[in-house]
């Protein structure tokens, strides 16, 4: 094994033999579950008319209620939320576009079943030609659940509208954010393409993050990136997008925290 090295707060193993290069992440976002949220400074409007992917590391400190891993809310046309549900252990993907909605509900109790426990989180969305759109979980690299039965046609798909950005641990609900994350948020990514499952599991790495700027085994898709936060500023107000080119800013009590999935 190659030495180790440290860089803008992240520390990498690089396997002479092939193998990923893995990212010990030494922060994370804190989110307080009453006002607090990343601001991406974008709509990824273009992104969401394709098909896309949305991964993040998430743990919860308070089940009791719903809260928001990622939302824009456009009422009542368009939007795209991924909330752990209210009271339960329920993972839950909205999309609609064009006043066409697809809602996929993950009930395995194995997602958010308690408190303070890293999960790492995956959607892929497809745009099928001529076909309704799928959605796909993945719960810690494996597929959970998936759905293409709800009428989200490809013209629906390619209606999405928006002029809200996308709020990283809230809703924005048609400019105000609810549903706030309570607990912890990590190397939230999207890419403009939805991930093949070996990709996916990848990304997973058994439980290790990957630094996700470089292609690695089934992973293949770091030209892919439109959105990378690591979340490893450690200090401050911004988070630096190392996929793309929309620095987030950290409102109200979402603050660095040394707590981290690695």
């Amino acid at each position: 094994m190659a030495p180790l090295g440290i860089s803008s707060g992240l520390m990498y193993a690089n396997y002479n033999e092939g193998g990923p290069a893995i990212q010990e992440s030494e922060y994370s976002i804190n989110f307080n579950g009453t006002d607090g949220y990343v601001d991406t400074g974008d709509t990824y409007q273009s992104t969401i008319r394709g098909s896309f992917t949305i991964s993040a590391w998430a743990k919860l400190d308070d089940i009791s209620a719903g809260h928001s891993l990622i939302g824009i809310e456009i009422s009542p046309t368009d939007q795209l939320h991924i909330s752990h549900f209210a009271s339960g252990t329920t993972l839950r993907v909205f999309f609609e576009a064009d006043s066409n909605d697809n809602v996929l509900e993950e009930t395995d109790a194995a997602v958010f079943d308690t408190v303070d426990v890293w999960k790492h989180i995956a959607v892929t969305i497809t745009k099928n030609s001529g076909g309704n759109t799928g959605i796909v979980i993945y719960v810690n690299g494996s597929a959970v659940a998936s759905t293409t039965t709800n009428a989200l046609t490809e013209a629906n798909h390619n209606a999405y509208t928006s002029n809200l950005n996308l709020y990283i641990g809230a809703i924005n609900d048609d400019g105000s954010p609810t549903n706030f994350w309570s607990g912890n948020i990590d190397e939230f990514a999207i890419w403009n393409v939805a991930l093949d499952a070996d990709a996916v599991a990848a990304v997973y790495n058994s439980g290790v993050p990957l630094d996700l700027t470089s292609n690695s085994g089934n992973y293949d898709n770091s030209g892919d990136l439109v959105a990378y936060y690591r979340f490893n500023e450690g200090n401050g107000t911004t988070a630096i997008d190392e996929g793309g080119s929309n620095n987030a800013t950290l409102v109200g009590g979402a603050t660095y925290s040394n707590d981290s999935p690695a």
